[in-house]
């Protein structure tokens, strides 16, 4: 569902069309702010085991979410 191109990883442009179902009016700051709450090894995209972490951290989930919602 997140990983589009089958790469083994959730990529900003990912992130925003699951987000905004492809709404590109979303600033790429956001999606960038997301990530970086997720993004624990710096590489820039949310592998497997960061996307698990994240949904068993809801705490981490809202103030991800949040972000974006009021922003």
């Amino acid at each position: 569902m997140f990983d589009k191109d089958g790469s083994g990883m959730i990529t900003p442009s990912e992130i925003k069309n699951v987000l905004t179902g492809g709404d590109s009016k979303i600033p790429n700051a956001i999606i960038d702010a997301i990530i970086k709450q997720v993004d624990k090894n710096g590489d820039g995209e949310i592998s497997l085991q960061e996307f698990q972490d994240l949904m068993r951290n809801a705490a981490l989930w809202v103030k991800s979410i949040s972000l974006f919602v009021l922003n």
